[in-house]
């Protein structure tokens, strides 16, 4: 199973590796609540909750302990998953996910949400926070400054 960040969901995140993935496994690629993908009824969201709605797909899969791969907020959620629901998780592999949210994190969150509007400046902020400057650093990416 697949689970997505923050954004537009499972598809979106993880549709170009499936037709790969499923040459040798079943792929599940879940739309959790909060994701554009999903139907979302607004109430607030938990890492509890959507590690609730991970343990649901694995139940409605009904193929047993599973291998979770989480990427960003999915990261947080697959580990919440693992360590709510052991006996459905076969293997774990979260990547970049959030461990903590200090004010730090809080500030760098919303100032790159804040940027949704703006496609180039989304990817700006994202592209200075996501890399190292050497790698953000490129000629190309000087260049579209």
């Amino acid at each position: 199973m697949l689970v997505h960040g923050v954004g537009k969901g499972g598809q979106s995140c993880y549709g170009h590796l499936v037709e790969e993935f499923a040459k040798r496994n079943t792929v599940i690629l879940p739309d959790l609540t909060g994701s554009e993908a999903a139907e979302d009824d607004g109430s607030a969201l938990t890492i509890e909750q959507q590690a609730a709605e991970v343990a649901a797909v694995i139940d409605h899969a009904a193929l047993g302990a599973v291998d979770l791969v989480g990427f960003s907020l999915g990261g947080a959620v697959v580990a919440a998953t693992a360590a709510l629901y052991p006996e459905k998780v076969r293997r774990l592999i979260p990547m970049g996910g959030l461990v903590k949210a200090d004010q730090y994190m809080k500030n760098l969150i919303g100032l790159t949400l804040s940027q949704k509007h703006d496609a180039i400046a989304f990817g700006r902020v994202l592209t200075t926070t996501a890399f190292s400057p050497p790698s953000a650093s490129t000629p190309d990416a000087s260049s579209s400054a």
